[in-house]
């Protein structure tokens, strides 16, 4: 019995090494910044210090029918509409090397909407995984006048593999209201002001994809634990 007891916590052993062998990494996946210097830009460059097992391309905007806002700190457009309009977003796209997974935890951002008065505008978040079909996440913003931070729960969205893209829409009650990513960081536009904000991080891990070896001697050895007990 002692015997047949080793064997089985011999194989569950060997079968968790192995499944327990992939890497994992909790940290920024991709981040972007906005520049603080100069305004009127239509897109924004992946920075230094992401995952480098996933490629990203740079963040930009449909222009047109959208149309940038000249000011730094702030990426931001005018022409959105009171719904969303498949024509009209900001979006990004990662693609997952080969024998990997991709698990983002979450993403974090600031959002913006000018002028700073009457109805508030509206930020929606969607993927590529269900055709921009629903929202990850959407949120009406409720302070006039502030940069708003934002972490927006990206678990929900299981393991990546191959290409993913996000897609960001605003929609605002009336025209002429501009929205979108924007700071209050030193050195540019509204530098200085309290609501500071942040550039924009996606955050979570990347794991090997479990060869199929690995799975079935995770499937034996669950099987060999299950008797065990049963034998007991």
């Amino acid at each position: 019995m002692k015997r047949q007891n080793y064997r089985i916590n011999l194989a569950l052993l060997s079968a968790l090494t192995l499944f327990g062998a992939t890497t994992a990494r909790a940290a920024m996946i991709v981040g972007y910044d906005i520049p603080q210097n100069v305004g009127g830009f239509t897109s924004l460059a992946t920075i230094p210090g992401g995952a480098p097992e996933v490629s990203a391309t740079p963040m930009t905007a449909t222009v047109p029918p959208l149309a940038v806002a000249s000011i730094p700190n702030h990426y931001r457009f005018n022409n959105w509409a009171p719904t969303v309009q498949p024509t009209r977003y900001i979006s990004t796209t990662f693609t997952v090397d080969a024998g990997k997974v991709l698990t983002l935890g979450d993403l974090t951002y600031s959002v913006e909407d000018l002028p700073h008065e009457g109805a508030r505008s509206t930020f929606h978040v969607r993927s590529s995984l269900d055709g921009f079909a629903a929202d990850i996440d959407s949120f009406t913003l409720t302070t006039a006048g502030l940069v708003t931070d934002r972490t927006t729960d990206l678990s929900v969205l299981g393991g990546i593999t191959g290409t993913i893209e996000f897609r960001f829409y605003a929609t605002v009650p009336s025209g002429g209201i501009t929205m979108g990513f924007a700071n209050h960081l030193p050195g540019g536009s509204g530098g200085g002001l309290p609501d500071v904000g942040q550039n924009i991080r996606f955050n979570g891990e990347i794991t090997d994809v479990p060869e199929p070896t690995s799975l079935a001697l995770m499937g034996i050895a669950g099987l060999m634990m299950v008797r065990r007990r049963r034998g007991a």
